[in-house]
């Protein structure tokens, strides 16, 4: 975890572009409708990123991914991941 302490926000401030990138390419119509609608990724992901999650699911859930998350090398690809999964199945 002391890795990530001096890039935290940094991590960030690219995440949501990772985020609209990963949706366009898994779906391109629901990225080309959120556009269309200028929902922006930072309205509706900066705390999902900030708060890992955490108030969008129960507490079991939330334990259950900040455990994948933090095991995780790639951690916040994974959180990434997370939450274009959210977006693909509210589709």
């Amino acid at each position: 975890m002391s890795e990530i302490r001096d890039f935290f926000i940094k991590t960030l401030d690219d995440a949501e572009g990772l985020l609209s990138n990963m949706l366009k390419t898994k779906d391109i119509y629901i990225y080309e409708h959120l556009k269309s609608q200028e929902l922006h990724p930072q309205y509706y992901s900066f705390r999902w990123l900030t708060l890992l999650l955490s108030q969008e699911f129960p507490l079991p859930d939330v334990l259950r991914i900040w455990d994948s998350v933090f095991s995780d090398e790639q951690r916040f690809n994974f959180l990434i991941k997370i939450c274009c999964s959210m977006i693909l199945i509210q589709r």
